[in-house]
Parts: structure tokens; C-alpha cells; sequence
């Protein structure tokens, strides 16, 4: 987000919004937890309240509880070092049959499997 002319920078992300992270790597999400702390830094704005689930199975008994139109999803696809047997295509496959209203980003370093993302 750039400032031009020594304007603040305005943002359409709410200021409600609640990050949920779906990764089995510790180290990852710390680093997306990082990421979206600067985005926030750098707009001028609150840190947004971050959820971190290492398996689908964790994340999936919480969803109902959310305001998904103030939700962002981080999902990875293999979520198998934590004891997952759901994948990240089963919880987009999930959020979009429940007709999810947030935001769904693919987190998988495999394009073929970003491409399944968005074909889901």
C-alpha cells in the first residue's frame, strides 16, 4: 500500500476482519501471522485477531461461529504432519457448499493445486 502526496493510506479490509490460518507448519504460519501484522502496521491500523489451526479437522467445528464476511482463510492442501486426513481442497469444497462469504487464500506452493483451489 503505497501513500501518496503524505496521505494516509484508506483500506476496504475491516477493521472486524479475523484471519483464520489452516497450516500444519508452525514456521509458515508464524511467517503469514507476520505478513499480515506489517500489512496492518502499514496501513495504520489495529492488528486483526488471528485464528491458527493445524489441521482441517480443528478448524472445521469453529466455522459455524464465524462472520464469514469478515473472515479471511489461509489454507494450505497437505495439512498430514499434524494427523490430518482432510485436505485443504476438502475445506474450500466445504466452505463453498456452506456458501462462505469470506475470503479463501490458496497457500499451497504447487500451482497445479492453486488451480484446483480456484476451480473449487
Amino acid at each position: 500500500v503505497g501513500v501518496a502526496g503524505g496521505k494516509k493510506p484508506t483500506t476496504a479490509i475491516p477493521a472486524t476482519l479475523t484471519i483464520c490460518i489452516v497450516e500444519d507448519s508452525e514456521v509458515i504460519r508464524k511467517s503469514i501471522v507476520a505478513k499480515f501484522g506489517a500489512v496492518a502496521d502499514r496501513l495504520g491500523v489495529d492488528r486483526w485477531p488471528v485464528c491458527e489451526f493445524d489441521t482441517v479437522e480443528h478448524v472445521l467445528p469453529i466455522l459455524a461461529d464465524l462472520d464469514d464476511r469478515d473472515t479471511l482463510i489461509v489454507v494450505d492442501q497437505n495439512l498430514d504432519a499434524k494427523g490430518g486426513v482432510l485436505t485443504g481442497s476438502d475445506l474450500i469444497r466445504a466452505l463453498t457448499e456452506a456458501r462462505f462469504a469470506g475470503v479463501i487464500v490458496s497457500a499451497s506452493g504447487d500451482l497445479d493445486v492453486q488451480k484446483h483451489h480456484e476451480d473449487l
